[in-house]
This record gives structure tokens, C-alpha cells and sequence, in this order.
């Protein structure tokens, strides 16, 4: 049976649209990853910031523990993306307790 030039090119797109898709995967999977990444340094950095903000009335050296364990813990429990992501709601709108109000 013979193939004609236009099933040819099909099936040539079938194989290219597979690579795109494929190629679409990664990229978005990529960044989404990345976005995660971004995520949980800001939320630990959010946490350490909080964490001594609210342990003030503490030496500065038990104000520094209580904010290096608050901070692993919420790493280690995944808890720094949550707090990255409401950090960030939270900074736009001029609501973080140790940053200056913006405008």
C-alpha cells in the first residue's frame, strides 16, 4: 500500500507537536520548580525575620535560637512555601510587623 505525501507530513507533525509538548512539560515543570524553590528562601527568610521580631524581649543570643529553630522547622515541615507565599501577600499590602510601611 502506498502512502501518500500528505500522510507523510502528518505523521512528521504528529512526531514534531510530540517534541513541543514534550518541550512545554519541561519548561513549565521547570518553573514551577524554581517558583517553589523562590518560594520556600523567601519563607525562611520571612520566618527568621518574624521569628526575631517577635522574640525581642529575649537576650539576643536566645532571640537567635528561637529564630534559627522556627525557621528549620518550618523548612524541614514544608511549612516555608505557605509562609513565602503569604509573606509576599502580606509585604505588597505593607502588613509585615518589621518592615516599613511602603507609600
Amino acid at each position: 500500500m502506498q502512502r501518500s505525501s500528505s500522510q507523510n507530513a502528518l505523521e512528521g507533525m504528529d512526531m514534531s507537536l510530540g517534541f513541543v509538548g514534550v518541550g512545554l512539560f519541561f519548561i513549565i515543570w521547570v518553573a514551577v520548580l524554581v517558583a517553589i524553590i523562590a518560594l520556600t528562601v523567601y519563607g525562611a527568610i520571612v520566618t527568621y525575620r518574624l521569628a526575631l521580631f517577635y522574640a525581642q524581649q529575649q537576650s539576643p543570643e536566645q532571640a537567635g535560637l528561637i529564630a534559627a529553630v522556627a525557621t528549620v522547622a518550618s523548612v524541614i515541615f514544608g511549612l516555608a512555601p505557605v509562609v513565602g507565599a503569604v509573606g509576599l501577600v502580606l509585604h505588597f499590602t505593607g502588613n509585615l510587623p518589621y518592615a516599613k510601611r511602603v507609600g
